[in-house]
């Protein structure tokens, strides 16, 4: 379901709480020298639910206000902006400025699903991890997984953890038979008054997907990273959730079937993809392994993917499991306030926190 537009202009006084005598908010929202300022105090953004592409749909009158695309994120500024269920795509991040309030009643989703990337992820890995190796996880706040023995090349962990400048969550590499979980997306809400979550931000890695099923080696997509949630207001006020967990690893493929996906990060730990029933023959064996490692939470770390494993004993051709995708790192979360966060919700991983830049 696409978004349906609704625009209500509305007069709004200059006398809000955080304002100083010429009606200005008083503080500047973060990144403003890429972003820009908050924007009109006439316009309310009613609760849009749908699906919203930060490529597509960022237009001058969209149900997000008056948008503007630039390179990296969709900027959408309003007076009030109030979001329902929505779930965002597109390969620029999204930027919210409020010049008053901005509330999330239900859920904004920014995450990765499958091998679809949150807006603005990035892709960290050039090539696919080779027949014998497990894909590495997607990095970010934390470092993804390969496996025990470090054959795998994992990228390092980057961005600040003020998220300035905004930046969205890597995506898992590439097997050479499932492709990594898109990383979690990169969103910035700002607020002039209030930021309110009573629901729930997701921004977490996707789950890579299984190894498929021939007489080679395939190996499993690994885990995304978790994106990048920047918060900050003259007030603060997290009753929800936010989480940027990390994706999970497929299941290596074999030659008796496919390797189940791994999970989409989530509140708990996404469990990585099982490989296909073990391969092989009574007399010599069973080839075993290949399970995908499981995404990173604030309360563990990514976990690595299983090996892949052959046996050329049996009669017939080789039987094999490819390897296992290892699990994705951790997003970012940074919270800014005047007067401090209200902060009785979730988070995962846990936030940093600052205070908002003052005029």
């Amino acid at each position: 379901m696409r978004l349906q537009i609704v625009l209500i202009g509305l007069a709004m006084s200059c006398e809000g709480a955080h304002r100083d005598r010429d009606g200005m908010q008083s503080f500047v929202p973060s990144n403003a020298p890429v972003f820009g300022d908050f924007g009109s105090d006439e316009l309310t953004v009613a609760p849009p639910d749908g699906s919203f592409d930060t490529d597509h749909d960022c237009t001058a009158t969209s149900a997000l206000g008056a948008c503007t695309a630039l390179t990296d994120a969709c900027v959408c500024r309003a007076a009030t902006i109030s979001i329902g269920t929505l779930h965002v795509t597109g390969s620029r991040m999204l930027v919210l400025l409020a010049s008053r309030e901005l509330t999330v009643g239900t859920l904004l989703d920014v995450g990765g699903h499958g091998a679809t990337p949150g807006p603005g992820a990035i892709a960290g890995y050039g090539s696919a991890a080779d027949a014998a190796t497990n894909a590495a996880g997607g990095s970010f706040g934390t470092e993804g997984a390969a496996d025990s023995r470090g054959s795998g090349a994992i990228a390092a962990g980057y961005g600040e953890p003020t998220l300035v400048p905004l930046v969205g969550g890597m995506t898992g590499q590439d097997g050479d038979g499932g492709s990594g979980g898109g990383g979690g997306g990169g969103v910035q809400l700002s607020a002039g008054d209030q930021l309110e979550i009573d629901g729930a931000i997701d921004a977490s890695g996707g789950g890579g997907l299984g190894g498929t099923s021939t007489f080679s080696s395939d190996g499993a997509g690994a885990g995304g990273a978790g994106g990048g949630v920047l918060l900050e207001g003259a007030s603060v006020v997290v009753d929800g959730m936010v989480r940027a967990n990390g994706g999970a690893g497929g299941g290596g493929g074999g030659t008796d079937g496919w390797g189940t996906s791994g999970q989409d990060g989530s509140a708990s730990p996404a469990r990585g993809g099982n490989p296909p029933d073990p391969a092989g023959c009574p007399l010599y064996g069973y080839v075993l392994g290949g399970g995908g490692g499981d995404g990173a939470t604030g309360s563990g770390s990514a976990t690595w993917g299983g090996y892949a494993d052959s046996n050329s004993q049996c009669i017939g051709p080789v039987s094999f499991v490819g390897a296992g995708g290892g699990g994705g790192g951790l997003g970012r979360i940074h919270v800014s306030s005047a007067t401090g966060c209200d902060c009785n919700g979730t988070f995962s991983p846990a936030p940093t926190f600052g205070t908002v830049e003052a005029r």
